[in-house]
């Protein structure tokens, strides 16, 4: 009886995984949210770190951004999800400065890309090493920050931007709701 158990025992643990994939797949479908890995960087000051300009020798000066909300987005030219959530950063954009981040990307790649999906970014970085994105705390790309006019990152978003999270938490950020 025993070494009928031991063949068996593959069998459902294999079972198993599947029904939990099968679990998550339909909330995905469904359009459910599915858990956000949480920032140890909410509700804290954004890194002060050194980010370049893109096209210039000149760092990013969050400075500027005083007294201001804006978004801070990393992407890629080489990101499927970066492509998709492009058309509602650009609509994004008229209402709130965005600085992007260009990560572990090719400069003539990411012209391409600003070209062909739109340019949402009052300005750009780059991070050629992901560095950068490991002080922020970023897992890949694309990965959404929404940061107060304190200077204080409120919000993170791992994955592309979609409709459902542009209503409940950008443009009630937008309008300081």
């Amino acid at each position: 009886m025993k070494i009928k158990f031991i063949y068996l025992f593959p069998f459902i643990f294999f079972l198993s995984l599947l029904v939990i994939f099968f679990i998550k797949f339909e909330k995905i479908e469904k359009g459910e949210s599915i858990e956000q890995i949480q920032s140890p960087l909410i509700g804290k000051n954004i890194p002060n770190i050194k980010i370049i300009k893109f096209n210039e020798n000149q760092k990013i000066s969050f400075s500027k951004y005083k007294n201001k909300r804006f978004i801070l987005n990393f992407f890629a030219s080489w990101c499927l999800p970066c492509k998709i959530e492009a058309p509602l950063l650009n609509k994004v954009s008229s209402k709130i400065p965005i600085i992007g981040i260009a990560y572990k990307d090719k400069e003539e790649d990411m012209i391409k890309f600003l070209k062909n999906y739109g340019n949402p970014f009052s300005e750009i970085g780059v991070d050629q090493l992901g560095s950068i994105a490991i002080e922020w705390g970023v897992y890949g790309v694309p990965e959404t920050f929404l940061i107060d006019e304190n200077g204080k990152i409120i919000y993170k978003y791992a994955g592309a931007i979609s409709h459902e999270l542009y209503k409940d938490k950008i443009i009630p950020f937008i309008n300081n709701d």
